[in-house]
């Protein structure tokens, strides 16, 4: 982990990860509710849109965190 208000490269391959892994689930939750899956331009969307932030989530929480997981290096 990286210090407070600092991210380093693991941190950014991490939230790359999130993203990435997020679409998938984005994916195949889209599957599972339309019984089936046509990727369109709404559905591309959307999809980005989930693992943008959730990949912006991930790395906002590192870069709010401390070494040792506080928030804020205090909670």
């Amino acid at each position: 982990m990286s210090t407070l208000f600092k991210l380093d490269w693991r941190d950014l391959l991490k939230g790359l990860f999130v993203a990435v892994f997020s679409s998938i689930l984005t994916t195949i939750s889209s599957m599972v509710q339309n019984s089936g899956f046509v990727l369109t331009k709404e559905n591309g969307w959307f999809i980005l849109s989930a693992a943008l932030a959730s990949g912006l989530a991930y790395l906002t929480k590192n870069l709010l965190t401390d070494s040792e997981g506080k928030v804020l290096g205090r909670i």
